[in-house]
């Protein structure tokens, strides 16, 4: 790399040669990087042109899942939203043994125990998981659409300063991840306040037709009631609570 003297200053590529400003001055080098036509039809790039089919599937997969999510995921504030999920979606991919590299699915992928232990209990708030926030015994039923808490003591819940209720909702989503396509419902909200001694709730979220994976998630967020009306506060969570493929 060499530093460009004299009144001459431009920036671009002439010649062989590309300018360009660093620190203020004006530095050149060789062109170089990687040729298009080379990537697409040299066979000494196969392997790039392979890794970059599967990124560029999975991202789409990973865009429409966090769209079919939208109205949830974004109340996370995770500004680099896409890159955690497309990275899940790339390990799960790497688990489908049956097809070429390059053209393997989601779908294969979330066929075997490995990939669906991946996205079965995944945090799409990487800072707090669900666990964490809800350390309580509940069970899940996808064919009712049923997520139900048994009775326990307020006291197992670790509340943030200001918080005086933590709030639950049951999302059952149908996603295709070879189409994606998708359908989501929703239960009600169920509240349960900082004060009362213990709880308990049945969230039931309406059936979804359709084809592809069936996925029940739980979103939690904390509140602070005020005169009668609940304030959402930061911290909330969506986690992937059960899996059917």
């Amino acid at each position: 790399m060499g530093k460009l003297e004299g009144i001459v200053r431009f920036t671009g590529s002439f010649d062989g040669l590309s300018f360009y400003k660093l620190r203020g001055k004006i530095v050149v080098r060789k062109t170089g990087g990687f040729k298009g036509d080379a990537i697409k039809t040299q066979a000494n790039y196969v392997r790039t042109r392979e890794n970059a089919s599967q990124f560029g599937y999975c991202s789409r997969a990973g865009k429409a899942l966090r769209m079919a999510l939208f109205p949830f995921v974004r109340k996370i504030r995770e500004p680099y939203m896409h890159n955690y999920v497309v990275s899940l979606l790339i390990q799960i991919v790497n688990f489908d043994t049956l097809s070429l590299r390059g053209c393997k699915t989601l779908t294969l992928g979330l066929a075997s125990d490995e990939g669906r232990s991946l996205l079965n209990g995944f945090d799409f708030n990487k800072e707090l998981s669900f666990k964490k926030v809800f350390p309580v015994a509940y069970t899940v039923s996808l064919a009712e659409g049923k997520f139900v808490v048994p009775v326990f003591k307020m006291g197992s819940l670790s509340f943030p300063v200001g918080a005086t209720h933590i709030g639950l909702q049951f999302l059952l989503l149908r996603f295709d991840f070879d189409l994606l396509d998708y359908q989501l419902q929703t239960s009600e909200v169920c509240y349960f306040a900082k004060a009362d001694s213990e709880a308990s709730c049945e969230l039931v979220a309406p059936a979804v037709g359709g084809n592809g994976s069936l996925l029940g998630l739980v979103f939690a967020s904390f509140y602070q009631e005020i005169n009668g009306e609940r304030y959402a506060l930061e911290g909330c969570v969506l986690s992937v609570v059960d899996l059917q493929v």
